[in-house]
C-alpha cells in the first residue's frame, strides 16, 4: 500500500481530483494507494511551509506521525511567473519539513490561464507562455532539490493541439474541466509509474 500526500490549492482539489480521479485511476493501473490531500483555495506553497500560518499548522497536524511514499506539491500558478525564488524557497522548506517521513517528492506542474483570461493581459503573455514559465520554474526547483516533475500544463498544450474540439478548462478559464482534471491525474500517475 502506497501512501500519497497531495499539497496544493484549487488546481489540486477541483473535481476532488486526488481522491475521486487520481486514486481510482492509480488502483486501476495496479498502484494500491491511500491518498491524503491538504489543500487551500488560492494558496501558495509558502503558506504551507510557514508553521505560523493557519494553513501551515493544518498541514503539520495532518501529517503528524505519518509516512508517505510520495508527496505531490502544487504551487500557485502566478508565483513561478512573478516570484520564482519565493516558489523555490517554499519548495525547499517543505522538502526539509517532510523529508524524514517522505520517500519521494513530485512537483505537479499546472497550466497557464486560458487565452482571453484577464491575468494574461496583466502579465503581457499568452497562455502557452505562462504555461512554459510555470514549467521552467518547476524544472529549476526539481533540479535544485532532487525532485521529479509531472507536467500537466505541457500535457494540456499537447492535448489541445491534437484535440482542439475538447475543452480542458472550466468556464472560469483558470481551473480544469473534468477532462482536464483527468488529464492532470493521468500525468501525475504516469510520472509516478515511470
Amino acid at each position: 500500500m502506497k501512501n500519497i500526500l497531495f499539497i496544493g490549492n484549487s488546481h489540486t482539489y477541483f473535481w476532488h481530483m486526488p481522491e475521486e480521479i487520481f486514486a481510482p485511476m492509480a488502483r486501476e493501473a495496479g498502484l494500491d494507494c491511500e491518498v491524503l490531500s491538504v489543500t487551500e483555495s488560492d494558496c501558495s506553497l509558502h503558506r504551507f511551509a510557514d508553521g505560523d500560518d493557519s494553513v501551515g499548522r493544518r498541514l503539520r497536524q495532518a501529517v503528524a506521525g505519518k509516512h508517505f511514499d510520495t508527496v505531490v506539491l502544487q504551487g500557485h500558478c502566478l508565483t513561478p511567473v512573478q516570484q520564482p525564488e519565493k516558489f523555490h524557497s517554499a519548495v525547499e522548506e517543505l522538502q526539509e519539513l517532510l523529508a524524514a517521513q517522505t520517500e519521494r517528492f513530485l512537483l505537479y506542474v499546472p497550466w497557464g490561464r486560458k487565452e482571453g483570461h484577464p491575468d494574461l493581459e496583466k502579465l503581457g503573455i499568452s497562455g502557452e507562455e505562462m504555461t512554459e514559465a510555470i514549467a521552467r520554474c518547476n524544472d529549476e526547483a526539481a533540479h535544485r532539490f532532487g525532485m521529479e516533475t509531472a507536467h500537466a500544463g505541457r500535457a494540456f498544450i499537447t492535448y489541445h493541439r491534437e484535440h482542439p474540439e475538447d475543452e480542458l478548462y472550466f468556464r472560469d478559464g483558470q481551473h480544469a474541466s473534468p477532462l482536464g482534471s483527468r488529464l492532470a491525474a493521468r500525468t501525475i500517475l504516469d510520472t509516478m509509474l515511470e
